[in-house]
């Protein structure tokens, strides 16, 4: 598994309602909601129907699992 060695200054300053591109240079992705700095992050679909939490879990000794949770709206 790929890690990243340094942090893109540019996706540093995050606000409500920006766009996380899921592919670069596309107009795909989910919108930025909210986020606690190294704990957790929000995004949901432009509609509604669809939220996306992503939490890391300090565990200590250098170990942080990213736990991800999709929900959709059942239609």
């Amino acid at each position: 598994m790929y890690t990243a060695l340094s942090a893109r200054v540019r996706l540093q300053h995050v606000k409500a309602g920006d766009l996380i591109h899921f592919v670069p240079g596309a107009n795909l992705g989910m919108w930025f909601e909210s986020f606690a700095p190294n704990r957790w992050m929000l995004v949901r679909d432009k509609k509604g129907e669809a939220i996306w939490a992503w939490q890391f879990y300090l565990l200590g000794e250098g170990r942080t699992p990213l736990i991800t949770r999709l929900w959709m709206r059942d239609t």
